[in-house]
């Protein structure tokens, strides 16, 4: 292909242009002074009474920035270079629509970004251009009155595709998956985008802790729950309920990766209470001396539940709850095997940990007393 038919891609014409602009620039500023301006200039003060060199700058000066600014302005390099290059995909439509948005030419980005919607791309493709391309620029096409209202259709369609693939049930689980595969690039872009999905991976890495065909990512997946500590570590808590005892187990470990000082009141009871396995009383105590440093005898666990409990009480004081004061509490859902988010009042969430503790600690001291806290606090 000879020179002269060679089509450039987008990105390079544009590069070109903006690097055409500066040669244009400096062009001006190093040329020679013209013919008589200047030259018989005393710089040194002898002429003209004694007085230095002229202040200011040469109106005629051949370095005249208005002149190039004006210039810029008319027809702009970067935008003629742009035009010839006829974007066509979605990512070189918004490309388009942000340089002409740069330069202020309204009529020509509300274009582009009309042809973006007349494209409909589908989601995956509008989830990559925002993977690339970030928030930023769809922010900027939403808030310019200008552009509307093609501006913030295109935003608003790109970020809800985004967050819609981000959150994606299939999508996360091959995401798992690949946390197990042989290549290191693989597993770390997997990583990677489980990170992004945040709590919306959670609840299924917790699930892969109990899954069998994920015993050899056992690792990967902990680590990826750690990682993620912010949001994996209330459902985590509640996992602590799981009827299955191999992901049970995996739950208590991770927690003490975690040194998860929420789960210490919910790890006691597997830690001493003789109805436990061996694997989870081995598995709690290790996790309580990664968090504390100490793992307490029954006496002391009875006495730590009991006033856990009573605090726990004290602040579920139903009559001078405020109901605008809400939390998020996570509850495993037999049903669902799985952990499930509540927003309950604060009052109401204290009192549902409370009676989370009693019915711990009835299980390592069945003390009548402990009974009717029991009971009360099922009520």
């Amino acid at each position: 292909m000879s020179p002269s038919t060679h089509s450039w891609p987008f990105t390079f014409k544009v590069f070109a242009a903006a690097c055409a602009m500066g040669i244009v620039a400096l062009s001006l500023a190093a040329q020679d002074p013209p013919a008589g301006a200047g030259v018989d200039e005393d710089p040194f003060g002898k002429k003209a009474g004694g007085k230095g060199a002229k202040d200011g700058s040469d109106g005629k000066s051949a370095f005249d920035r208005a002149r190039v600014e004006g210039m810029i302005r008319q027809d702009p390099l970067v935008l003629r270079h742009m035009r010839e290059s006829n974007p066509t995909t979605p990512e070189q439509l918004l490309n388009a629509a942000e340089i002409t948005l740069n330069f202020e030419s309204f009529a020509e980005c509300k274009s582009f970004l009309k042809k973006f919607l007349e494209a409909k791309p589908d989601d995956a493709t509008m989830a990559g251009i925002a993977a690339r391309r970030g928030s930023e620029i769809l922010f900027r096409l939403a808030g310019r009155k200008e552009v509307q209202p093609e501006g913030k259709q295109v935003a608003f369609a790109v970020l809800t595709a985004a967050d819609k693939v981000v959150k994606d049930p299939a999508r996360i689980t091959a995401l798992i998956n690949q946390l197990g595969d042989a290549d290191l690039g693989k597993r770390t872009i997997a990583a990677n985008d489980l990170a992004q999905a945040g709590v919306n991976a959670v609840v299924p890495l917790i699930a892969a802790l109990g899954d069998p065909t994920h015993a050899k990512d056992l690792g990967a997946i902990q680590s990826e729950l750690v990682r993620l500590k912010i949001v994996s570590e209330g459902p985590l808590v509640a996992a602590l309920d799981s009827s299955d005892e191999v992901q049970k187990i995996n739950v208590i470990k991770t927690l003490g990766y975690l040194h998860s000082k929420q789960a210490v009141p919910f790890l006691v009871r597997p830690a001493v209470d003789s109805k436990s396995s061996a694997e989870v009383r081995a598995a709690a105590a290790e996790a309580l001396q990664q968090i504390v440093n100490t793992v307490p005898s029954a006496a002391e666990a009875e006495r730590f539940l009991d006033r856990r409990l009573k605090a726990f009480l004290a602040a579920a004081d139903v009559l001078s709850q405020d109901l605008e004061d809400v939390v998020e509490i996570w509850k495993w859902d037999a049903a669902a095997k799985g952990p499930v988010p509540l927003i309950l009042p604060k009052s109401d969430a204290n009192l549902m940990q409370a009676a989370q503790l009693a019915e711990a600690l009835y299980a390592i001291a069945p003390k009548n007393e402990y009974l009717r806290l029991r009971v009360m606090t099922r009520l």
